[in-house]
């Protein structure tokens, strides 16, 4: 699912649960590496990552929730609202 979408489905389960805001934050980043030792190639990196958090307000408390996998926007919902539930004092807002 790509990032658009992933994002679009999140805020709208958040909201159809009861959630009063959401907010997701995006993270991305790529890395290329090259070690040379005596001349010759000894290491060669190439590595993509990406991460999404989401903050939601339930019930005047807020919740967090990461993922590295960008395909069920509704369990990083879930585990979001699991955690609100879980803090016992309330945020002024996400």
């Amino acid at each position: 699912m790509d990032a658009k979408r992933f994002r679009e489905e999140a805020f709208e389960h958040a909201l159809s649960q009861g959630c009063t805001a959401a907010e997701l934050v995006e993270n991305s980043g790529e890395e290329f590496g090259v070690g040379v030792l005596k001349g010759e190639i000894d290491t060669y990196t190439v590595s993509r990552s990406q991460a999404m958090g989401l903050r939601v307000q339930l019930a005047g408390k807020n919740g967090y929730a990461s993922t590295e996998v960008a395909e069920d926007p509704k369990a990083l919902v879930r585990a979001a609202m699991d955690n609100a539930r879980a803090v016992e004092t309330k945020d002024a807002h996400p």
